[in-house]
């Protein structure tokens, strides 16, 4: 039963405030992710933890599950992290600098929009500060050395082009001037 359908069927259950707080903690409570992983070689191998739940056992497919559309045993898992071979589906990626890049664009352009009205002079520099170090960041990954880039070609052949694209970007990004009064 999915998570959704769990939460639906205790909505249907009309109970009782305290009641049903207690039955939705239960079901969205949060399980040591470690502990979690191991409980399949637990269940697998008849062994009793006193201080794990066999019945939770945890996945945690991660944003990377996006590039990946196969079913594939952990030898070839194993292979394709030590780079012997590439399981991964034909979806084209940005570098992982560029993604996080993108999120700090987000970033300063919501933390613009949040403080325009009540801009002040530490706020203002914060800003300017955060955008000159984006595009500082953005030009040391460009200057990067080319073995790195040669490296990764199959990883982020655009990086350059991203990279580039997004300091156009932030260099459009206003900040909203100051005004003082007199």
């Amino acid at each position: 039963m999915s998570f959704q359908e769990l939460i639906d069927e205790l909505k249907k259950a009309n109970l009782p405030e305290e009641e049903y707080q207690k039955k939705f903690s239960a079901i969205v409570e949060k399980d040591c992710l470690c502990t979690g992983l191991g409980t399949t070689a637990l269940l697998k191998n008849d062994i009793v933890n006193k201080q794990h739940k066999p019945e939770g056992v945890i996945i945690c497919p991660g944003p990377n599950l996006a590039y990946f559309s196969g079913t594939f045993s952990l030898a070839q898992m194993i292979d394709h992290i030590y780079g012997r071979t590439n399981v991964r589906n034909s979806v084209e990626r940005a570098s992982l600098f560029v993604n996080e890049l993108v999120l700090y664009v987000k970033y300063l352009r919501k933390e613009i929009d949040r403080n325009a009205l009540t801009l002040n002079q530490n706020t203002f520099r914060t800003l300017n500060a955060f955008k000159t170090n984006l595009l500082a960041g953005i030009e040391y990954y460009k200057n990067i050395n080319e073995a790195f880039l040669k490296d990764c070609s199959y990883e982020c052949p655009d990086m350059i082009a991203d990279l580039e694209k997004y300091a156009q970007e932030v260099e459009s990004i206003v900040i909203p001037s100051l005004v003082i009064a007199s």
